[in-house]
């Protein structure tokens, strides 16, 4: 099915620092404004994404709903990820298909055994909650796009009635990815080795 996708964001060609998180807060709610009222659900992305989410939603008037996540990481030693594991679901990359399975079972379970630890009676499930719903991503800092996909995955899989990923910064490598399957919002796009400094 095709989903109609609309992008809203700056290009800066430095990193911004926004006056507080407050502020940064207020600026995606006066972005995200016409969805108050209307049936919608924020899920925060990360820890530091809580507090920010928590505010989207309540000025909103949405339901909110914390799902982390961790990255699986390449066996080879390499930082990079081969797919994203979180209480409801394990997504891959298809472009690691030749890893073996049990690699990546294992890793499963024992990354979401840490979730399990480290956010005891904090499991949010997704399943049957994002039916006919504006699903509002969240987070603070973006600097890969593979946590934001393999949400994407899973919340499409509730049937939602429309995606929207709304980050206060991005790194400029994570923004064609995640554009191609949700609308956005992103208040600043910034250059990927300037991410650190963009708080």
């Amino acid at each position: 099915m095709m989903r109609h996708r609309k992008s809203y964001g700056m290009k800066d060609q430095g990193a911004y620092l926004f006056a507080s998180q407050e502020n940064t807060t207020e600026l995606l709610i006066s972005k995200l404004s016409n969805y108050k009222g209307k049936a919608s659900c924020v899920i925060a992305l990360s820890n530091n994404a809580v507090v920010m989410a928590k505010e989207v939603a309540k000025k909103l008037g949405a339901h909110l709903l914390f799902v982390p996540s961790r990255q699986i990481k390449d066996p080879s030693g390499s930082d990079e990820s081969i797919g994203v594991v979180s209480f409801d679901y394990v997504v891959t990359n298809h472009s690691f298909r030749d890893i073996p399975q049990d690699y990546i079972y294992r890793q499963a379970q024992r990354l979401r055994s840490e979730l399990f630890s480290s956010y005891p009676g904090v499991h949010s499930s997704i399943h049957s909650r994002l039916q006919n719903r504006s699903v509002i991503l969240i987070d603070d800092l973006v600097q890969t796009s593979d946590k934001i996909l393999g949400l994407l995955d899973a919340v499409y899989n509730q049937d939602p009635r429309e995606v929207i990923v709304a980050v206060p910064v991005i790194a400029e490598g994570a923004v064609q990815p995640i554009m191609k399957r949700s609308s956005t919002l992103f208040l600043r796009i910034i250059s990927n080795h300037s991410i650190e400094n963009a708080y």
